[in-house]
């Protein structure tokens, strides 16, 4: 059986993947998507997205990244369910190996974005789903009427935070900086929540629980190093991101945290493949930064498939 060739082989269907994906079918490229988990990403797990231009009120990210997903279909691009494994040049051609199959391609745009990183702290990875969460849109209600903790400064913690407050009884929020990194209206907002506690300069040293989380141990940071255990049924780990690089690792070069060295135009050391979305090496990654470099890779691979000259539209 002959193996199909695709103008391009996307990878990752968050905002940079599907945006690619509705541009390259805007363009008439044969163009495949391969998404292992929703449209959307992680951006799909967000109970909102605020910060995203002609939604005045918000949306959610799972809601949004099925308009994407739509939008992206209509104009002919393929979305397929798998997990891309490996990716590897054969002659002209890069191909994508699959836990279902092959997928050739004469260009290549990896979308795959980041993950949460995690602690490295006792009790973490063995209270893993039985209290330890990386994902509070999706586990707050289990916690309904609970206290619970959250880890980490961000805006993803920030946000996080404001939404358990309508399960949680209490969200004692633990950033190991003096300062947090989110948003000032956001932390505005949870100043003003009475449900929610900031505990900064502090680090978690560990996770306690038999079957399930109870309680956690706080260390104060550039102090006594003096620590106290606190009682909560949830723990959400939100400190920080590493990039989902390692298809690209051998491929092309990363820097030193493992994002893919790509300019703004999105092209790798690779010839052919090109890097989009948050696990690009770049200053802010959100959705509306991804969604342009989705269109900037699609732009950019049409000008390698097309001996150098624009492929016309508004790509």
């Amino acid at each position: 059986m002959t193996e199909q060739t695709h103008d391009v082989v996307i990878i990752g269907g968050g905002p940079a993947g599907l945006t690619a994906a509705l541009f390259a079918g805007r363009a008439r490229l044969d163009a495949l998507l391969l998404e292992a988990a929703l449209p959307g990403g992680e951006m799909a797990l967000s109970n909102l997205v605020e910060a995203y231009p002609g939604f005045p009120d918000g949306i959610s990210g799972f809601e949004l990244g099925e308009l994407m997903r739509r939008q992206a279909e209509s104009f002919g691009a393929r979305l397929v369910s798998t997990r891309a494994e490996r990716l590897r040049r054969e002659g002209e051609l890069w191909v994508v190996e699959c836990d279902d199959g092959r997928y050739p391609g004469r260009t290549v745009i990896v979308a795959t974005g980041e993950r949460h990183r995690k602690l490295g702290i006792p009790g973490e990875a063995e209270l893993e789903g039985r209290g330890v969460s990386h994902h509070a849109a999706r586990d707050g209600s289990h916690f309904r009427d609970r206290p619970v903790a959250i880890i980490g400064g961000d805006n993803a913690a920030a946000e996080a935070a404001e939404f358990l407050t309508r399960f949680c009884s209490r969200v004692l929020l633990v950033h190991d900086r003096e300062q947090m990194k989110a948003e000032q209206i956001l932390q505005e907002r949870l100043q003003a929540d009475a449900k929610i506690e900031i505990r900064t300069g502090t680090a978690v040293a560990r996770i306690i629980g038999k079957d399930e989380v109870d309680s956690i141990t706080l260390r104060q940071i550039g102090q006594d190093g003096s620590e106290i255990t606190e009682a909560v049924a949830g723990v959400f780990v939100l400190s920080g991101w590493e990039p989902n690089s390692e298809l690209l690792r051998g491929v092309a070069d990363l820097d030193s945290e493992g994002y893919a060295l790509a300019g703004e135009d999105t092209v790798t050391t690779a010839p052919g493949v090109f890097a989009a979305g948050d696990v690009r090496s770049k200053i802010i990654r959100r959705p509306t930064t991804a969604v342009a470099d989705g269109a900037v890779a699609v732009h950019m691979a049409g000008l390698l498939l097309n001996g150098g000259k624009p492929l016309g539209g508004d790509t």
